[in-house]
């Protein structure tokens, strides 16, 4: 399988690094149309995790790639939408820090071409079955898609940010609705910066900034504690 390629997959530069820059620290990370998996692949590992695909043909890679602690599934996560939320409900209410992350087909109104992308498609009703289900849920979750009228209805209250995604069909726009503000605390610190420069440019100075700190005496660390405000 060639992951680059996957329709619709975050595979590409400065795709999944924005995506991550947005996911909270969790527990149990849970990615409900995995595909590719380029969020679970790129990211840093969740103690436990849940890949979910309905297409059999990616299940293979889906465990080539699995970490320890990961569970996947060949499941149709339309149809079992009001279960998955259910059950991650009950878990964050229990304590556990959940993260879910959707990237659904994106919905034919928001596309260029009209031509079938992927194995299993989603119709109009299969998008909606899919935001009634998610929209009750009260854990932390993102979902990705292009702008349209449907996700704009039903995700309008939601957090949404827009960057640009290179294609195999070139440069697109992509939306990610957050039902969750900016977060205080990341996951996964790597990938912070709007463009690659900036990354760049932002880990060579937190890593000169730790390796001068590191070299002082544990009273010196203890004396910029006391002066920091959190």
């Amino acid at each position: 399988m060639n992951i680059t390629t996957y329709p619709g997959g975050k595979n590409g530069s400065g795709t999944y690094q924005q995506i991550i820059n947005q996911i909270p620290k969790h527990d149990l990370y849970v990615e409900l149309f995995a595909g590719s998996a380029a969020i679970y692949k790129n990211k840093l590992p969740a103690a436990n995790s849940l890949l979910c695909d309905i297409d059999g043909s990616v299940i293979p890679y889906l465990k080539s790639i699995s970490s320890p602690g990961t569970i996947v599934l060949n499941c149709d996560t339309v149809q079992g939408i009001n279960i998955f939320v259910s059950l991650l409900n009950v878990l964050h209410t229990a304590g556990t820090a959940v993260f879910c992350y959707l990237d659904p087909p994106y919905p034919f109104e928001a596309r260029k071409s009209q031509n079938q992308l992927y194995n299993y498609e989603m119709d109009n009703s299969g998008h909606i079955a899919l935001l009634n289900g998610m929209v009750p849920a009260i854990f932390p979750y993102a979902i990705s898609t292009y702008d349209n009228e449907l996700y704009s209805g039903f995700l309008g209250h939601h957090r949404k940010i827009k960057f640009n995604s290179t294609t195999r069909r070139g440069s697109a726009v992509e939306t990610l609705y957050m039902n969750y503000p900016i977060p205080s605390e990341l996951h996964d610190y790597r990938y912070i910066g709007n463009t690659f420069r900036e990354r760049e440019a932002i880990q060579r100075s937190i890593s000169n900034t730790a390796g001068k700190i590191n070299s002082w005496s544990s009273i010196e660390k203890n004396a910029l504690l006391q002066q920091l405000q959190f």
